[in-house]
């Protein structure tokens, strides 16, 4: 090889130069330590309706079993909240610490599963907006997912176009098991609705209303949960 090629060579590969890359947690569980955070962002009506009827919070899923809300030892903060609610402790804990570029919040928080749907709408742009306000707006590397009231597609829309266009909103969030086939076409305005906001339909693993059934019926073990929850 000649020593013009050579500097060809070196030229087409310079070592100087090093590839750009972001570290992306695209499945981060973030949320409110209790309703209670959600009632200043609530109507009137409805935070009457949430005291008189002792509301606490949305069902949650029965598994796993293993670890309280499903957490890591470590991401139970000193302050006593709830893994995933402390904003400051969060930071340190996840995005500093593992030096995470970008954090995709999938805040698993069943409102949107509610039977009553203007109850449901209500608090989906309620936690929203706590979500907005208190998570996404304080540090540009959280980018958030938005809950919508999915039993009334009318309801949905709306709320995605409330939101859908806010800088640090990229997809809205679903439950896997909703007892539903999403396939159905009364969905299909939500779909349109996130496409014309350029949203992703993030569907996570779990439901807080529905266990996975197999032919034989609902599933009595966590492996057995675990399994069906693919089909």
């Amino acid at each position: 090889m000649s020593q013009e090629t050579k500097s060809d060579d070196a030229a087409l590969r310079p070592t100087d130069i090093e590839p750009q890359f972001q570290l992306i947690d695209c499945d981060v569980h973030a949320g409110v330590n209790s309703i209670d955070e959600l009632l200043p962002y609530l109507p009137d009506v409805w935070q009457r309706y949430l005291l008189e009827t002792g509301f606490t919070g949305p069902p949650k899923s029965a598994y796993p079993k293993m670890k309280p809300f499903a957490a890591r030892g470590d991401a139970h903060p000193p302050s006593g909240r709830l893994p995933g609610s402390d904003f400051q402790f969060f930071q340190k804990q996840h995005l500093d610490h593992w030096k995470i570029d970008r954090a995709i919040i999938n805040p698993l928080y069943a409102v949107d599963s509610l039977p009553n749907p203007d109850f449901s709408a209500a608090l989906c742009s309620a936690f929203n907006d706590y979500m907005i306000e208190n998570w996404y707006e304080r540090d540009e590397r959280m980018l958030g997912s938005i809950l919508v009231p999915w039993r009334d597609t009318e309801l949905a829309v709306r709320e995605i176009q409330r939101v859908g266009d806010h800088p640090q909103v990229v997809q809205i969030i679903l439950f896997v098991c909703a007892g539903v086939l999403y396939g159905q076409r009364r969905f299909h305005p939500i779909w349109q609705a996130a496409q014309q906001h350029d949203l992703v339909v993030g569907i996570h693993w779990g439901s807080a209303i529905v266990a996975p059934t197999a032919t034989g019926g609902a599933p009595s073990y966590y492996m057995e949960y675990h399994t069906v929850l693919a089909q």
